[in-house]
């Protein structure tokens, strides 16, 4: 049930802050991170953002949507997945989706909406060109190759 176990906010706020220890360790150690979890109020959010502030990290929300019937699709399948460790299904999901709190104050230059409903490599696309610009660099056109030696 929503709220109960793994899904009580006092759980999330204690994966929450192991996540962010272990994170700022590593930035701290000149190690890139990648947090992967719902980040679903904007407090969470918030203090990702002063963690990158602190290390001086990049740092770069991606808050992934896709329609709900590919939700729905992608939930049952992941429920007949002997090995799946997650037991995120649609019941949960529609009280998650109550709970969670719109990105509105993560500056845009840090966030990027992803419709997850493309292909992977779709996805995987539109995230490397958006952590290339925000490096300073020019990203390639589909299909392009960058010389060789560079």
């Amino acid at each position: 049930k929503f709220h109960e176990g793994i899904y009580a906010p006092d759980f999330s706020r204690q994966t929450y802050a192991a996540l962010l220890k272990r994170a700022g360790d590593l930035l701290r150690a000149g190690k890139s991170v990648v947090l992967d979890g719902s980040f679903k109020k904007d407090a969470e959010r918030q203090k990702v953002l002063a963690l990158a502030v602190q290390t001086r990290a990049a740092v770069l929300f991606i808050e992934c949507q896709c329609s709900e019937s590919i939700i729905q699709k992608r939930l049952a399948q992941r429920a007949l997945d002997p090995k799946e460790p997650s037991d995120g299904r649609w019941e949960i999901f529609a009280d998650q989706k109550k709970d969670y709190e719109p990105v509105r104050a993560i500056p845009s230059e840090f966030h990027l909406r992803l419709n997850t409903d493309d292909s992977v490599q779709g996805c995987l696309e539109k995230v490397f060109h958006r952590l290339l610009r925000g490096a300073g660099e020019e990203p390639l056109n589909h299909g392009e190759r960058a010389p060789k030696g560079e």
